[in-house]
């Protein structure tokens, strides 16, 4: 090889266990995910050789493999500690995207979404579309056919509610007891429950 210049520190002299693992990890540690190719390509390597090492990585705990692209751009590497601080950034920044609003556009905006008043849904299909939009949620019910649904959907009738269940379209379930004869109950579009 090649003489060293005098007074190189013993430490960047000596031998080390795994010299291309070092190397990647290091590589990993400072990019974001990157692709076995990637990283040969940069250290003038082959993909095997490389794919090799990043596997022992890998193994030890040092990085993971995933797709972690939104691109969907196939399998990527990346150091551990990394992958965690960019999960833990991303979700902050979702949170951050995530506000109250204020209680007045709340009150305007839930009885259009909920369909009350002149913007009540109409005929079997609207049955359906207003279970969509319950599904899950416990209701009273001795509450169900007389208060809930007929404000969500005009001219509203038992009947419809019945045909939806007989076709399998709808399904309910009992979600816990109430005082009296009276209980919970949760309704669910069939291809959700």
């Amino acid at each position: 090889g090649t003489a060293l210049p005098v007074g190189v520190p013993e430490a960047f002299t000596e031998p080390v266990k795994d010299p291309l693992g070092d190397l990647l990890a290091r590589f990993a540690r400072t990019h974001g995910p990157f692709t076995a190719a990637r990283a040969a390509e940069r250290f003038g390597l082959g993909t095997a050789v490389t794919d090799g090492a990043l596997q022992r990585l890998a193994a030890s705990g040092r990085t993971v493999q995933g797709e972690f692209h939104p691109a969907g751009i196939g399998q990527e590497w990346c150091d551990a500690t990394v992958l965690r601080r960019l999960r833990r950034r991303s979700l902050a920044a979702l949170r951050q995207e995530l506000e109250p609003v204020e209680p007045a556009a709340l009150a305007s905006f839930l009885p259009q979404w909920q369909h009350f008043g002149s913007n009540r849904l109409r005929s079997i299909d609207g049955l359906a579309r207003a279970v969509e939009q319950l599904q899950g949620a416990p209701v009273p019910a001795s509450a169900l056919e007389k208060l809930i649904l007929p404000s969500r959907v005009m001219g509203y009738t038992p009947a419809m509610l019945d045909e939806l269940t007989t076709t399998g379209e709808l399904v309910w379930a009992g979600a816990g007891a109430l005082p009296g004869k009276d209980g919970w109950l949760s309704l669910y579009p069939a291809d959700s429950a």
